[in-house]
């Protein structure tokens, strides 16, 4: 584009004497296009990196109010993002975004060491449950009781999750059977 602008720049047609040839009308209309376009596309860089920043600010605040599901939501879509600006300017933001990452990653592993175990237990108390001869109304209060330990424990990353979620609900679907029949 800076080429072809200089040298139609240092084209110097004599306007006054001769129109100005086809050639050089259609090249112009075509760096005049490029160039807007040129504009829109760097409108549209300072957009993105606006939206990155806030993004950014997200994860971290996310991070520091231990809401790792969402800060992985935001890492997600950063990511994403990421990939419409400029290798020039995404070179920067991944300086930023690699302490963030590495922090998701040991928070990731801690959730891990911490709360796998309990969920395998939360499971193991669900199945344990099943064909109980306690009264329905205190199996029912027993079954709500770890559900609702479950879910304010925190999410595992997703497969894990979503693993020992079903192994859990299955065992509460058959623990419920009795409290189904009997309400």
């Amino acid at each position: 584009v800076e080429r072809v602008s200089k040298l139609l720049g240092s084209l110097h047609w004599p306007e006054l004497f001769a129109p100005v040839p086809d050639q050089i009308a259609q090249l112009q209309s075509a760096m005049a296009q490029l160039q807007a376009q040129l504009e829109a596309l760097a409108k549209d860089q300072e957009k993105y990196a606006g939206r990155i920043q806030d993004l950014l600010e997200t994860v971290r605040t996310k991070l520091e109010q231990d809401r790792t599901h969402e800060a992985d939501k935001a890492l997600a879509k950063t990511r994403k993002v990421l990939k419409s600006i400029t290798p020039k300017k995404r070179l920067a933001i991944e300086r930023k975004l690699g302490p963030l990452a590495a922090k998701m990653h040991e928070v990731h592993e801690w959730q891990e060491f911490a709360i796998e175990p309990k969920k395998i237990a939360l499971c193991a108390r669900m199945k344990a449950l099943i064909g109980s001869t306690a009264d329905v109304e205190m199996l029912a209060l027993n079954i709500q009781a770890l559900q609702d330990e479950w879910k304010q424990i925190g999410a595992l990353p997703n497969a894990r999750e979503q693993s020992l979620w079903r192994e859990f609900k299955a065992a509460a679907d058959q623990a419920w059977k009795p409290c189904k029949e009997a309400f």
